[in-house]
C-alpha cells in the first residue's frame, strides 16, 4: 500500500476546506486549520510534506506565517499560496519570500493535484540530494555465495514483507550496515530516505537532539528556530542506529516509546503539547553481547526485550569462507574503477588460496581494505601473495593450536598499522584514509597499541 503524504491546508473558509478535503483525501492525508495560529501549532506538532496557505486569515497575515515557516519551522517546507482574485500582487510578494507557487481558487482538482505532486517531487529531490551529500550513502551490492548467508538473505525477505523494526547482531566489520541498507532497498520504503546516524562520537545530548530535534529555547543556542531531528527527516522511510550500546537510559526510554507508539517529543517540548506522530522504521545494530549489557545495567531490560524480538545475526567472514572469492572479485572491480586502473589486474590463484585460508579478524571490512591497499601499492598486472601482507593467524594454524584469536588479532593490528604508518611516512590523515577509518578512530587504535 502506497504511503500517503501529509498536507496542511490553512484557510478560514470552512466550505473551501471541506471541498478540498473531499477532493484530495484519496491521494493525501489532509489536515485543516482555520486560523494562522492553529496552522502554526500543527506545523510544530506534526510532519508535513507541503502546505496550502491562504493569504487572508482572521488572526495572522499569510505572509507572516510564510516568514515564520521559513525562519522558525523549516525553510525547505514547500508552501503553495492559495489566492482569491485580486491578490496576485501579494502572491508574487509571497513567491519572493519563499513560497513555491500560487494558485487561484478557481482551480480544478486535477490542477491542484498536479501542482502538489510537482511540489512533493521537488521537495523529495532536495531532501534526497542533501541526505546523500551529508551521509555519503554507499551503493554496495549484497554479495554472497555461502549457505549461511543464503539464510540471512531469506530472513531479510521475510522481515521486509512485514515492515517491522529490526535488530542486527554480529562482529564489527561483518556488514551490518550493508544489511540495513539492503532491508531498506527491498522494502516499500525504498523510495523514501534511509538515514544512518553514527552514535560513537556523539555525546548523550547530541544524540538526543540529532534524533528527536529540539524546540526554540530548549537550551542555550537554541533561540533561532525549531530543529527537526533525524526521525522527522526519515518520516515514511528508515532510520539506522548502529552501536546501540552507546545509548543512555534516557534515549532508550524515548526509543522504546517511539517503537511502541510511533510518536516522538522534541527536546524542550512543552508537556501540554501533542506528541509528533511519525511513520519510521528503525533498524538497530550492535557488535556487543546484549545479555552482558543488561546484566551490567547498561541496557534496560524492557528496551532489550523490545529490540530483541526480531533480529538477524550476521556471521563473521571466517564462518562463510565461500563468500571470500566473490567478495574479492567485487572489491577488485569496484576499486579498479574508483582508482582508474587497468581492467586486466587480477588476483593470482595462489593469492586467492591464501586469502581464503586467512581468518579475517576484521571481517569483510578488513578484506575490502586489504584489496584496496594491494591495488594502491602494487603496479603488477597480477596481485600475488606478497601483495596482501596478511600477518594474522590463518584458520589452519588456529586449528593446529598455535595461539588464539585475540592474540592473532592483536598481532595483526600491530603489524598492519605499523606498516601503514611507514608507507604514509607517518601521515596519520593519509593512513586513516587508506585504512578506511576516521582519523579519530586511527588515533584511538594507535593509542591502544602504544604506537607512537
Amino acid at each position: 500500500m502506497k504511503i500517503k503524504s501529509n498536507i496542511l491546508i490553512i484557510d478560514n473558509n470552512v466550505n473551501f476546506l471541506n471541498d478540498v478535503d473531499v477532493l484530495l483525501s484519496e491521494q493525501f492525508n489532509i489536515t485543516k486549520a482555520v486560523t494562522g495560529k492553529e496552522g502554526l501549532n500543527y506545523l510544530k506538532n506534526k510532519y508535513f510534506s507541503a502546505v496550502l496557505l491562504d493569504l487572508k486569515l482572521p488572526d495572522i497575515n499569510g505572509l507572516e506565517i510564510l516568514k515564520k515557516i521559513n525562519t522558525e519551522i523549516d525553510p525547505n517546507l514547500p508552501v503553495i499560496i492559495v489566492t482569491d482574485f485580486g491578490e496576485i500582487n501579494t502572491a508574487v510578494e509571497a513567491m519572493k519570500i519563499g513560497a513555491y507557487d500560487f494558485i487561484q481558487k478557481d482551480f480544478n482538482v486535477e490542477l491542484l493535484c498536479r501542482e502538489i505532486m510537482k511540489v512533493l517531487e521537488k521537495s523529495e529531490l532536495i531532501k534526497t540530494v542533501k541526505t546523500l551529500q551529508e551521509e555519503n550513502l554507499k551503493s554496495d551490492k549484497f554479495i554472497f555465495r555461502s549457505k549461511i548467508m543464503t539464510k540471512v538473505n531469506y530472513e531479510i525477505d521475510h522481515i521486509v514483507a512485514n515492515d517491522i523494526d529490526v535488530l542486527l547482531l554480529g562482529e564489527s566489520g561483518v556488514g551490518k550496515d550493508l544489511i540495513a541498507r539492503e532491508i531498506h532497498k527491498r522494502s516499500k520504503r525504498k523510495d523514501k530516505l534511509f538515514i544512518p546516524l553514527s552514535l560513537q562520537c556523539l555525546s548523550e545530548n547530541l544524540i538526543e537532539t540529532e534524533l528527536f530535534g529540539y524546540e526554540k529555547g530548549a537550551f542555550s543556542g537554541a533561540d533561532k528556530k525549531i530543529k527537526f531531528g533525524k526521525f522527522e527527516g526519515a518520516n515514511n522511510g528508515t532510520i539506522y542506529l548502529p552501536e546501540i550500546s552507546k545509548l543512555s537510559e534516557n534515549i532508550q526510554l524515548k526509543l522504546l516509546q517511539f517503537m511502541q507508539y510511533k510518536i516522538i517529543s522534541r527536546v524542550g517540548r512543552d508537556g501540554k503539547d501533542n506528541d509528533i506522530q511519525l511513520d519510521v522504521r528503525i533498524i538497530m545494530a550492535s557488535n556487543d553481547e546484549l545479555n552482558e549489557l543488561v546484566n551490567s545495567g547498561k541496557l534496560r531490560k524492557d528496551f532489550y526485550y523490545r529490540i530483541n524480538a526480531v533480529k538477524i545475526y550476521v556471521p563473521p567472514l571466517r564462518e562463510r569462507i565461500e563468500d571470500i572469492e566473490p567478495l574479492c572479485n567485487y572489491f577488485l572491480k569496484e576499486y579498479k574503477a574508483k582508482l582508474d586502473m587497468n581492467e586486466d589486474i587480477d588476483i593470482s590463484k595462489e593469492a586467492m588460496e591464501v586469502l581464503i585460508k586467512y581468518d579475517w579478524p576484521g571481517n569483510v571490512r578488513e578484506l575490502e581494505n586489504i584489496i584496496k591497499n594491494a591495488l594502491i601499492f602494487n603496479d603488477e598486472p597480477v596481485l600475488n601473495e606478497s601483495c596482501f601482507n596478511l600477518t594474522g593467524l590463518c584458520r589452519r594454524e588456529i586449528n593446529a593450536g598455535i595461539g588464539n584469536y585475540h592474540y592473532g588479532e592483536q598481532q595483526f593490528k600491530m603489524k598492519y598499522f605499523t606498516e601503514l604508518l611507514d608507507k604514509t611516512n607517518g601521515n596519520k590523515t593519509k593512513a586513516a584514509k587508506l585504512a578506511g577509518i576516521s582519523r579519530q578512530g586511527l588515533l584511538k587504535i594507535l593509542k591502544e597499541l602504544e604506537i607512537e
